[in-house]
């Protein structure tokens, strides 16, 4: 793709608001890849170790798939910018509670399971209204297809960046802190 197809991205204000912050949080998702195991392992001893693990990956994705399948009907009836800001909010109590919970020595195997599984609850929906806002944005063909692929490239960066990130904030602090 030619750069003049990228240079209309930044013609839309939306977007130019929108993608620096849609960047940040797929950094953040990438650095949970670290984190999630290095909060886990310290609060399961033993051979449950891997499973908790395990159950906290998982948490951290699978109760995404429960409002695609149960309140579809009445999410699909909001605008993409609305799912956007509710999914981050909701990402953010969840993923926020961590921090909260560890610094406050109260960090418990199950209260992680839970603050995951919240953290996940409208991200499917999230990540989708993503690039229903683009579409929106972009009238153009070539032009949704140049931020349909930002958008797949901030997902890939972080995948790269996003545990380097998060091991040298680790190792600057703690596992609760990315």
């Amino acid at each position: 793709m030619s750069g003049s197809r990228y240079r209309v991205i930044t013609s839309s204000s939306q977007l130019r608001v929108l993608f620096p912050a849609l960047l940040a949080s797929a950094f953040g998702d990438g650095m949970t890849a670290v984190a999630i195991p290095l909060l886990a392992l310290p609060l399961v001893h033993g051979s449950g170790r891997s499973s908790f693990i395990g159950l906290c990956v998982a948490s951290y994705t699978v109760p995404g798939i429960l409002p695609v399948v149960f309140c579809r009907k009445w999410l699909s009836r909001l605008r993409a910018p609305v799912i956007v800001r509710s999914d981050a909010v909701v990402r953010g109590i969840g993923l926020g509670a961590i921090p909260v919970l560890d610094l406050a020595h109260a960090l418990r195997p199950s209260l992680l399971v839970v603050a995951l599984g919240v953290s996940s609850l409208l991200h499917s929906w999230g990540s989708a209204a993503r690039y229903a806002i683009v579409a929106e944005a972009l009238a153009e063909d070539t032009a949704r297809q140049a931020g349909n692929a930002v958008l797949s490239g901030f997902d890939q960066m972080a995948t790269i960046v996003g545990p380097v990130m998060a091991g040298l904030l680790i190792t600057a602090g703690n596992a609760s802190v990315p």
